[in-house]
């Protein structure tokens, strides 16, 4: 769970013997951070960065040419992933006269049917059309990463649901 407050009226940070953490950067957006700095400890997200890194590149196979430039994300399709804002970013690189091509991985998130909708339906149109593919959850991320030139996370935290 996210927070930004520890207030005296949030009773969980009163009564927890520990607060976790995922990162040290994280107590910077803390108000009152104090009140938990001798009941925290920071989970580091323990991800296998080798496994990750021995990917071979899949770019026939996903249909993307070899001397495309391809921006990806891997996330879910989920609104606090931020797929929308990555389809901003591509909309403006188009629009600045960039030859780009943009890959979306990963499974539509529970509940948020009507917002994975609304990203696949924008990428299909205007300046996105033939531009933006969408893969689906798939096994080989290993190889998707390696047949990425940028891979980008617009993870967005403490977003409003809309």
């Amino acid at each position: 769970m996210l927070f930004r407050s520890v207030s005296r009226r949030n009773l969980n940070f009163a009564i927890a013997s520990k607060v976790f953490l995922c990162s040290e950067a994280q107590i910077k957006d803390i108000v009152d951070f104090r009140r938990i700095q001798d009941k925290y400890i920071v989970l580091h997200n323990a991800v296998d960065i080798g496994f990750f890194a021995n990917g071979v590149p899949a770019r026939e196979r996903i249909g993307l040419n070899k001397h495309d430039v391809v921006i990806g994300t891997v996330a879910q399709i989920s609104r606090r992933k931020g797929i929308d804002i990555f389809l901003d970013a591509a909309e403006r690189l188009l629009d600045q006269g960039r030859i780009l091509k943009f890959v979306i991985v990963g499974p539509q998130a529970v509940g948020e049917e009507q917002y994975f909708r609304s990203v696949m339906s924008r990428a299909q149109e205007g300046r996105l059309k033939g531009n933006v593919t969408y893969l689906g959850s798939r096994e080989d991320i290993p190889d998707i990463l390696a047949s990425l030139d940028v891979f980008c996370l617009p993870t967005q935290i403490g977003r409003a649901h809309v």
